[in-house]
């Protein structure tokens, strides 16, 4: 158990948590536009900007904000069971083995934690991505959120509850990527370069790249996913052509339905969107990641291992 309940484990966790709150909250609009455009079919052919005029005129400014308060409650949740799984296993691993953590362990143990991610969060994130599509205020979001998994369970069966579950398994890799490409890229870098710890703009640049190639591989997923967390299977056909969202039975009948209906379009629908919100998101978090780790380890006077 000392392995598992580690000060530098806490730390990384930490550090991850602050990181995704201050980026989500940065960049939320993107957030609200690419939910609206992925969920909603009405919405397919617009352009973000077309889509953020129909928002705002439909419910004012604050509809780009909507959801905001439980999805981060739930980027909480999320980003500080991955960061400390991750180290955690990193921990684990290494004093298991003796050795240092190369390329494909990293990968192994960056999955193992986005599983666990995503089995114990995943309740929480369909509704949130139901909030975020709702083109209108209403009260749901208001009944709190214990209370809206409750409903979802009652209504559809609690495994609607973990809606759209293989999408994001399979979407670990996105993460998994992303903060493997950061990790290794960053080693390298600082042994090229001869340094201790990335600068602020180092960090921001190597983020950037990171989530870059995480996204470009992933993204049909992610649309996919969107899609099967929105979507009920207790809809009605009137429900579909007033709320444009359809109905879907699996990940793959997903990924058919979209590729005949629209092609290539319909898996990379929204990912110009996508891409300036996760590039600018990641780069911002991992920034704020590495920066905390840093000052916690100037202040506590010794090195927080992040067992490369």
């Amino acid at each position: 158990m000392d392995q598992v309940f580690t000060y530098e484990s806490f730390v990384h966790a930490t550090a991850g948590s602050i990181g995704g709150q201050a980026a989500m909250t940065a960049f939320y609009p993107f957030e609200t536009i690419r939910t609206q455009i992925q969920a909603n079919d009405h919405l397919k052919s617009k352009t973000t900007l077309e889509v953020v005029k129909i928002l705002v005129e439909e419910d004012g400014f604050g509809s780009l904000y909507k959801g905001i308060r439980p999805v981060l409650i739930s980027l909480l949740a999320s980003n500080f069971i991955y960061f400390y799984t991750n180290n955690m296993f990193k921990v684990i691993y290494k004093k298991q083995t003796g050795k240092g953590i190369g390329v494909l362990p990293n990968l192994l143990i960056s999955f193992a934690a986005g599983v666990v991610n995503v089995l114990t969060t995943c309740p929480l994130w369909v509704l949130t991505t139901r909030y975020k599509a709702q083109r209108k205020n209403n009260s749901t979001e208001s009944e709190g959120m214990i209370r809206g998994m409750i409903k979802i369970a009652n209504e559809e069966g609690i495994s609607a509850l973990w809606n759209g579950t293989l999408a994001s398994i399979i979407l670990v890799t996105n993460p998994m990527i992303n903060f493997t490409v950061f990790d290794q890229t960053k080693k390298y870098y600082l042994r090229w370069m001869k340094q201790k710890n990335l600068t602020p703009t180092q960090s921001f640049i190597l983020g950037l790249f990171a989530k870059f190639v995480a996204t470009i591989l992933t993204y049909p997923l992610q649309v996919a996913q969107t899609k099967l967390r929105t979507s009920k299977k207790t809809m009605t056909e009137e429900e579909t052509k007033k709320t444009g969202i359809k109905k879907y039975e699996n990940t793959l009948d997903c990924l058919i339905k979209m590729f005949q209906e629209e092609g290539i379009y319909g898996w990379y629908r929204g990912v110009g969107n996508k891409l300036v919100q996760t590039l600018l998101m990641s780069a911002f978090h991992l920034t704020i990641y590495d920066k905390i780790v840093t000052e916690v380890e100037k202040v506590m006077g010794g090195k927080v291992k992040s067992h490369h």
